[in-house]
């Protein structure tokens, strides 16, 4: 280490490492969140000077204090890589920070999307559940322009006899063909 106690030279050559480059990694060194290139020229560094030392012994007295005071603490080892960089994309995402921000606006909004898809849900149910209308009357109208006291009846033949139900016809369609009546036994 040189007289200004700022930079030291490795044993191995030429190479100096920066304390307060050092100094401004230990926090992430102690908090076991700095890999292995950088980990082990910070550990290197400790070792060799003092001033260093003390500095991650004071703040190694901090990391200690907030891990016994946060229970959550405990798990920031198991926080690394792909899982650390997809929470920081979270926290640091603009829509995630403005609902957050104004949360009392994206409240108001969920709640009105969520009662808008409740009112389609429960009309259609009540639409499905309903009977059917029955079709509207018709009048018929003679060449005169007015209705008839006593509209005329048409007469419509009857679709079976009584007492023979209806058959489907032959081709499927679901037109109800007159079925002819039981034969009737001599004898009886």
């Amino acid at each position: 280490m040189s007289d200004d106690g700022r930079r030291e030279t490795t044993p191995g050559g030429g190479r100096s490492v920066d304390c307060e480059k050092i100094r401004g990694q230990l926090f992430d060194y102690l908090s076991h969140e700095l890999g292995g290139g950088p980990s082990t020229l910070v550990r290197e560094h400790l070792r060799r000077c003092p001033a260093c030392s003390e500095e991650a012994a004071r703040i190694q007295k901090v990391v200690e204090a907030l891990r016994s005071h946060d229970p959550g603490a405990a798990a920031a080892p198991a926080f690394e890589g792909r899982r650390r960089r997809r929470l920081l994309w979270l926290m640091e995402h603009p829509f995630i920070g403005a609902c957050v921000r104004h949360h009392v606006a994206t409240s108001i909004v969920v709640a009105v999307v969520l009662l808008a898809v409740a009112t389609l849900i429960v009309m259609r149910v009540v639409h499905f559940a309903l009977p059917p209308k029955a079709l509207p009357s018709v009048e018929l109208i003679l060449d005169g322009g007015e209705a008839p006291d006593n509209p005329p009846l048409i007469d419509v033949p009857p679709l079976r006899e009584p007492g023979n139900p209806p058959t489907l016809a032959p081709d499927g369609l679901g037109v109800p063909e007159v079925s002819p009546p039981p034969p009737v036994l001599p004898g009886r």
